[in-house]
C-alpha cells in the first residue's frame, strides 16, 4: 500500500492536492507521526515531489480503516461482552480514555475501540491533568506510535502531544460560539491559549489577538499550528509568559479577553480586567463550580464572579451564562460572558 508523506507544515496543500486528482484511498484514513502526516493513496503522481512530499509503500495495517458503522460505548458492551469506559475522546488519529472499568481487560479494550472508531492508537491516562502546565501521563493500550497528533477543528489543523499540552477536543462547539462571536475590528486577549484554538482562527477574522500561554511545549504549538493555518505574524502575537504578568504590561488594549482555565480562573480576574478597554469589554470566564443543578452551578458562578471584582469594576452586565456539562458528579463548567466598562 502507498502512503504519500508530508510535512506536518504542508498538510493543507497536500490534502488538497491528492484531493483534487482523486488519489486518496477512501478506505483508510490519515496517520500523524513525529510531525508528518501519512496520506493513504491509491497510486502516485508526480507532483507529491513538488509538494515537498514522497511515496513510501506501507503495510496495510498502518493504515486505519475507515469504520462502516460505529457503536456506541453501551453497544460495544452489549457486543463484546466486556465493560467500556464511561466516555473518551477522539483527538486526531488517537483515542484516549480517561479510566478502565476491568484494568484486566485493557488490551482488548484498546483494540476494540481501535477498530470502531478507527483510529492509529488508543491511550489510557495513568496520571490526571495536574501542575501549572495542566499535563497528563499516557499509557498505550493498542496500536502504534506516541501521543503526538494532529486534530481538526472548525476547518483548522491544530497539531499536539497529549503527553506536553493540554487539549480538550469536547470544547469544540464552545470555541466555535465564542469565534462566531468576535467582529473583525477586535482586539482579542486569549490568556491560556494553549495550542490556539481560540486564538488561531480568531486572528483569521479580527484585527490582532494577543495569545498567552507558560507551558512551553504549548508555545511551541501554538506557533506552529499558527504556520499550518497561514496566520500572519501581523494578526496574531503570542508570548510564553505568565498572564498575570503580561495582561497588565499590554494595557487596556483588548475589546475582548478569552479567560479558558476553569481550574483557577479566579485567580487571574483582576489582571484580567487591566486589559480590558476603558470604554468596555467583554470577558469570557470559564469556572469549575461544584452544584446540584446545572442552574445552581450558574447562580454560583454569579455569586463568585461579583465577589471576585467588586472591589474592582461595579459596571458590568452578565450578557450570557450557561454550565455547558458535567465533568464529574455534581461539578459543571460555568461560562460566564461579561460586558465590563471602567467606572
Amino acid at each position: 500500500m502507498l502512503a504519500a508523506i508530508f510535512s506536518i507544515l504542508d498538510i493543507v496543500r497536500a490534502e488538497t492536492l491528492l484531493r483534487s486528482k482523486g488519489i486518496l484511498h477512501q478506505a483508510y484514513k490519515p496517520v500523524f507521526l513525529n510531525y508528518k502526516v501519512y496520506f493513504p493513496i491509491e497510486r502516485s503522481i508526480p507532483e507529491i515531489t513538488k509538494f515537498g512530499g514522497h511515496v513510501e509503500e506501507v503495510d496495510e495495517s498502518f493504515f486505519p480503516k475507515r469504520p462502516r458503522r460505529v457503536l456506541s460505548l453501551s453497544q460495544l458492551e452489549r457486543v463484546h461482552g466486556i465493560r467500556m469506559p464511561r466516555s473518551l475522546s477522539i483527538v486526531g488519529d488517537i483515542i484516549l480514555i480517561n479510566e478502565i472499568p476491568d484494568p484486566t481487560r485493557k488490551k482488548e479494550v484498546g483494540d476494540i475501540l481501535s477498530e470502531n472508531y478507527g483510529v492509529r492508537a488508543v491511550f489510557l491516562k495513568i496520571r490526571e491533568v495536574s501542575g501549572k502546565y495542566r499535563i497528563a501521563q499516557w499509557e498505550l493500550l493498542s496500536g502504534y506510535g506516541n501521543t503526538f497528533t494532529v486534530h481538526r477543528e472548525n476547518n483548522f489543523y491544530f497539531a499536539l502531544d497529549a503527553s506536553k499540552v493540554f487539549f480538550n477536543p469536547r470544547m469544540g462547539g464552545e470555541r466555535n460560539r465564542v469565534i462566531q462571536l468576535v467582529k473583525d475590528n477586535e482586539v482579542v486577549i486569549d490568556m491560556f491559549t494553549g495550542i490556539g484554538p481560540f486564538a488561531i482562527p480568531i486572528a483569521k477574522k479580527c484585527a490582532k489577538v494577543y495569545a498567552i500561554d507558560l507551558n512551553p511545549s504549548a508555545i511551541e504549538f501554538a506557533n506552529l499550528n499558527a504556520n499550518i493555518n497561514k496566520v500572519s505574524p501581523n494578526k496574531l502575537t503570542i508570548f510564553h509568559a505568565d498572564a498575570a504578568e503580561k495582561v497588565p504590561e499590554l494595557g487596556p488594549i483588548a475589546d475582548r479577553i478569552i479567560m479558558n482555565y476553569p481550574e483557577a480562573s479566579t485567580n487571574f480576574l483582576e489582571p484580567a480586567l487591566m486589559g480590558i478597554k476603558r470604554d468596555g469589554g467583554i470577558v469570557h470566564f470559564y469556572i469549575f463550580v461544584r452544584e446540584k443543578s446545572k442552574e445552581e452551578a450558574i447562580k454560583k458562578a454569579r455569586e463568585i464572579f461579583y465577589e471576585k471584582t467588586v472591589h474592582i469594576v461595579r459596571n458590568y452586565k452578565i450578557l450570557n451564562a450557561m454550565a455547558s456539562r458535567e465533568v464529574a458528579p455534581r461539578k459543571y463548567m460555568v461560562v460566564l460572558d461579561v460586558f465590563i466598562r471602567a467606572d
